[in-house]
């Protein structure tokens, strides 16, 4: 897990284990919440409701809030969690908001191990090593759009929740 390369850092492996671990959790809660209450079907199990949080944190403060009291920063991965999100971040105080987004590993991943391939990048575009100040992404609600940005900064945040 070390590598030497500078788009990977110690860094990295504890978040990919990070993200791993919260997966695997994840899935253990899903698989425990079938057999008390069974869904209709999977989608039901995984239909999620997103609220915006008007404090403003950096990207983990904002990961570790939404895993406390909801179930992990907004995953924007389709159409329809785009144009919920435009409607939940209309009042936020800062034009950015955090998302479940970060790049680990050499890869951009979604904080809860869902699947990357719905992509909504800016006209920068995916950046496939970006720089240590930018692993982490915002929605920018004015453009609706995706945008690399440094982990550090502080914007308000989405953060889902299941049913």
């Amino acid at each position: 897990f070390f590598f030497t390369n500078s788009c990977f850092e110690l860094e990295i492996t504890v978040y990919k284990v990070l993200i791993w671990i919260f997966f695997l959790q994840k899935c253990i809660d899903s698989l425990q919440e079938a057999f008390i209450h069974p869904p209709e079907s999977c989608e039901a199990l995984f239909m999620i409701y997103r609220t915006h949080i008007f404090q403003e944190s950096t990207w983990e403060e904002a990961l570790l809030y939404c895993r406390q009291n909801y179930k992990y920063l907004a995953i924007l991965n389709s159409d329809e969690l785009m144009t919920e999100a435009r409607d939940k971040s209309r009042a936020a105080l800062t034009d950015d908001v955090w998302i479940g987004l970060r790049f680990i590993a050499g890869h951009w991943f979604w904080a809860n191990g869902e699947a990357f391939e719905y992509k909504v990048w800016s006209s920068v575009g995916e950046l496939q090593c970006p720089a240590i100040n930018q692993r982490c992404a915002v929605l920018n609600r004015n453009s609706m759009v995706w945008e690399p940005v440094d982990c550090e900064q502080r914007f308000n945040f989405l953060c889902a929740n299941k049913t």
